[in-house]
């Protein structure tokens, strides 16, 4: 409001309330005449800024793809065409730039880095970058990252994993939509599809099979599974179980079976036998009696594949008292009266130390004998030779043993006088 003039009679501006400001700094003015003809103006500046960057709407990441064309992964559709190319070690794509906006108007938007539309992406992973700026500066940018894929192999696998003679075995690949499928084997032509079928299996169809596909002209790398016939079990009788009476052991009755392959067999049928408990995967612990004695009891070990193909055997617990190896004889007199004419271990009688060995040395640290496992079979046992060969005599003196009765029983040392 002007003041210290007459009566106003004029007053004017270059601006007026309710108008637009553009970016920038605009002045406004006022003029103010009075009834006598004084004039005077006042100024002033309004400034007007604009920080929000431009709005684009960027694709989700990654989009993958591979080189047969298949798009894999576009969760917001960026990518509105894909074609192979001859060498099939990439892929064209067609796309169109992001939709971009601004609360100002944008003044640019472009793309600044990766691939173009229309152009071939390699095998690997790139980046398209896009840049909007609005007619204040401000700017934003956008990042689609493109991943190309080699076609892999078709994870081919039949089922099932083992055939019987005259059933039916079928092999599958990965489905690909629109794919031609190429297998050869022992008994082709097959059929163009991911999944086939060899009826009547048996020795003329068993073999390595193999599997490509080609998509779109590029073909993916070769994939093969190999069909075998399941094989019958060979259960063998277990007899050399051995326990002392009133304790538990443990014992595994497929561990000498000949099962091939192991994994496709289990056993079927366990005969009763108080004392015995299944620990599962042949594994079994029993409690002997008191008074010892002798037990045994069947079991049946079948093809999970075939369960016709299966086989029996018979397993025999003898629950001895044993006594322990401490006690070894330390002179043999190998002068052919058959009295001690060779080195008798007694704990080897009982049969439970089957898997024991035994090393002889002379005084001077030279190994003279070994045996694994060592026998009192008077044919075999040592008297008194060298590598236990007749007439090669070793002098009479003292030796000196290593004596292990088995895999997990501590080892004994001690010595042996020859005296002829």
């Amino acid at each position: 409001t002007p003041v210290g003039f007459c009566v106003v009679d004029t007053l004017y501006s270059n601006y007026m309330p309710g108008d637009s400001f553009p970016l920038g700094t605009t002045v406004v003015s006022y003029t103010a005449i009075d009834s006598t003809g004084s004039i005077t103006t006042a100024t002033f500046a309004v400034t007007v800024t604009e920080n929000e960057p431009p709005q684009i709407d960027c694709p989700e990441s990654p989009v993958v793809l591979n080189v047969g064309g298949a798009i894999i992964s576009d969760p917001d559709f960026f990518i509105f065409s894909a074609d192979t190319v001859a060498s099939c070690d990439g892929v064209r794509l067609e796309f169109d730039m992001p939709a971009a906006t601004d609360n100002c108007g944008i003044a640019s938007f472009t793309q600044i880095g990766g691939g173009l539309a229309g152009g071939v992406f390699p095998i690997g992973t790139d980046t398209i970058s896009y840049e909007a700026i609005d007619s204040s500066g401000n700017s934003m940018m956008c990042s689609v990252v493109i991943t190309v894929q080699g076609l892999t192999p078709l994870n081919a696998f039949s089922n099932p994993a083992l055939g019987c003679v005259n059933q039916s075995v079928t092999l599958t690949a990965d489905s690909i939509p629109g794919a031609n499928y190429v297998w050869s084997g022992p008994q082709g032509p097959y059929a163009n599809d991911n999944q086939i079928v060899v009826t009547g299996f048996g020795t003329n169809t068993e073999g390595l099979y193999t599997v490509f596909a080609e998509v779109n002209g590029c073909p993916t790398p070769l994939d093969s599974v190999t069909l075998e016939l399941a094989t019958a079990p060979d259960a063998i009788d277990d007899t050399n179980i051995f326990i002392a009476p009133g304790t538990t052991d443990t014992f595994n009755i497929l561990s000498n079976d000949v099962l091939i392959p192991f994994s496709d067999f289990s056993i079927t049928q366990v005969g009763a036998l108080e004392g015995l408990t299944s620990l599962g995967n042949g594994l079994f612990s029993y409690e002997s009696p008191l008074e010892g004695g002798e037990a045994s009891f069947l079991y049946e070990v079948c093809s999970k594949s075939c369960p016709n193909l299966c086989d029996m055997a018979l397993v025999t617990i003898l629950a001895l008292n044993v006594e322990d190896c401490s006690f070894i004889p330390n002179i043999i007199t190998p002068n052919g009266d058959l009295v001690n004419d060779w080195l008798e271990i007694p704990c080897l009688n009982s049969g439970m130390y089957r898997d024991n060995s035994l090393v002889i040395y002379n005084q001077w640290g030279d190994k003279v004998f070994e045996a694994t496992p060592y026998d009192n079979d008077p044919a075999i046992a040592w008297r008194g030779t060298f590598d236990g060969e007749p007439g090669k005599d070793l002098p009479d003196g003292v030796y000196y043993y290593i004596f292990k009765p088995g895999p997990n029983e501590p080892v004994i040392k001690g010595f042996v006088e020859i005296f002829r």
